[in-house]
């Protein structure tokens, strides 16, 4: 339970803090460990160093023997991470600032500026004993009494590198066909939005720093995915320190080759639009210029590291340094926890080859399966022609057998002559085409040398082929295209026939009404002449 005054006193750490109303416990606690020294509690708050180790319960002592054996309880017990101080960590910054209007016009509400009666003056007071502050209080009263508006004037002087109560601009939407150089803003006065132009319109120049040129969110995740550092720097335009601070620090030689040399994610931002606001407000920002040095580093190298905060530059620092000593602090703190990072870029590099490997290895297994799926399709795909000619020649000896007699003027009769001098004389047909010719050819063959392989007549192989034909009734021949190993030529005048579904005997005069052909084998180079 708090008594008035510190009630009075963790309201006046709010007012200067801000601190979110879930940290109140930690507050609380920070102002006792502080013995309830202001100054020295918001300088620690600042400062990232706001954990304090709760306070162990004592049991009273008593006669009844402990079931806890506080001999094994020493040193050695207490983890080193738990009282050490902790960084503070880099978060991302809410999208809500994408939705945010902005103020259009120069001059902010007057309710903003003006602020809560003697904050000032409590301030600098409550430092002292409590008699000078009722001292103090009751000067301030009577020069208020005697001069109308004394406190008023006094409380309403604004500091103004202080970040705004809320963004001033509101960004422009870009339309097609934008030019950077030719765009018009809201008001005459309102800086760009796009820091580098901005960065260009102070200098007068265009400047070789290298600037991330995408949000705070997306440079924050490229610095931890990447495992670089990451400098944040805020602004505030329109004001003479944010100027001296652009031409001075970031436009120097110096700085720029220390972004260089040490490969460093740098985002800049303006907190008069509603990005760099928001990181302001969430990181805790009070006065401007501001630079925060971020990177996945913990404060002991044996704990997990996360996106801290590493290093905070204050507003009286940077106004007081050369860029030669802001780099040189900065340089300090990268070295200093530079070899987390070396380690945890070398535990990527391993896991990135770890997992190139695998992926090879995956790939390569991957088409090795791929290939024998090949190797097993082609093989059942040649199984099935194998035994789609086979019923294709059996369904077709069959017929050759069992054709119906022929009508006298409505059959042609060709002879058929190989290279050996055996000779085929067979009617056919008008309707029949050249390549049921083919087909009576390639059935005559195929009979003649199954007959010889096995031994038996034509009619005993006929009468097998029967009894085959109705154990391949399932294979389809609709999409089977037979090929034949021979050509079938007419001699005089010389005319190659071609197996043909197309073409009729009725049409081809070379075979109407008779004719003769000679058999050609396709692997037969002699009679190709």
């Amino acid at each position: 339970m708090l008594t008035p005054e510190q009630e009075e006193k963790l309201a006046q750490f709010q007012e200067v803090t801000s601190f979110e109303d879930e940290q109140r416990d930690k507050i609380v606690r920070l102002l006792e460990h502080t013995s309830w020294n202001l100054d020295l509690a918001i300088s620690r708050f600042f400062d990232g160093n706001i954990d304090v180790p709760e306070p162990i319960a004592i049991e009273p002592p008593h006669t009844v023997e402990p079931d806890f054996d506080f001999t094994s309880f020493s040193s050695e017990n207490v983890l080193l991470s738990d009282v050490m101080p902790k960084f503070p960590k880099a978060v991302p910054i809410s999208d809500t600032w994408k939705f945010h209007g902005g103020l259009i016009s120069d001059q902010i509400p007057q309710s903003t500026q003006v602020r809560k009666p003697f904050k000032t003056v409590i301030f600098v007071f409550m430092l002292l004993p409590r008699a000078f502050f009722l001292l103090g209080t009751g000067i301030a009263n009577l020069l208020n009494w005697i001069f109308p508006g004394f406190l008023k004037a006094l409380e309403g002087i604004k500091n103004p590198d202080e970040i705004p109560s809320e963004p001033k601009y509101q960004y422009i939407k870009q339309e097609e066909g934008y030019d950077s150089k030719e765009a018009s803003y809201l008001e005459d006065t309102q800086p760009p939005a796009k820091f580098e132009d901005y960065f260009q319109s102070v200098i007068g120049e265009p400047s070789d720093l290298s600037i991330f040129s995408g949000e705070f969110n997306q440079a924050l995740e490229y610095a931890k995915t990447e495992l670089k550092w990451l400098l944040i720097i805020l602004v505030k335009s329109g004001t003479v320190s944010t100027t001296k601070f652009l031409k001075r620090v970031l436009n120097s030689p110096e700085f720029c080759r220390f972004i260089d040399e040490n490969d460093i994610v740098l985002w800049l931002g303006d907190v008069n639009y509603a990005e760099a606001f928001e990181v302001g407000k969430t990181y805790g920002v009070h006065t401007l210029p501001h630079i925060s040095l971020a990177a996945k580093v913990s404060a002991l190298s044996n704990t997990i590291p996360l996106v801290s905060i590493v290093h905070k530059s204050h507003h009286t620092h940077i106004q007081s340094s050369t860029p030669e000593r802001i780099c040189n602090r900065l340089k300090t703190f990268i070295n200093h926890y530079e070899p987390q990072l070396v380690s945890q870029r070398y535990d990527k590099q391993e896991q990135d080859f770890a997992r190139l490997i695998r992926q090879q290895q995956d790939e390569a297994y991957e088409a090795s399966l791929q290939k024998d799926r090949e190797r097993e399709r082609i093989k059942v795909e040649l199984i099935q022609q194998e035994l789609a000619k086979e019923l294709f020649l059996k369904s077709n000896c069959l017929k050759i057998e069992d054709h119906p007699p022929l009508i006298k003027d409505s059959f042609t009769t060709i002879q058929f002559r190989n290279h050996q001098g055996m000779r085929v004389i067979q009617k056919f047909s008008q309707s029949s085409t050249l390549f049921d010719v083919y087909a009576f050819v390639d059935c005559k063959i195929h009979l003649r040398e199954e007959s010889e392989k096995k031994g038996i007549t034509q009619e005993e192989l006929l009468a097998e082929f029967k009894r085959d034909i109705s154990q391949l009734s399932e294979i389809d021949l609709s999409n089977y295209d037979h090929y034949f190993e021979f050509e079938l030529i007419s001699p005089l005048p010389r005319y190659k026939l071609t197996p043909s579904k197309d073409i009729c005997l009725k049409d081809v005069k070379e075979l109407w009404p008779n004719g003769s052909v000679l058999i050609e084998s396709l692997g037969d180079n002699s009679d190709s002449d």
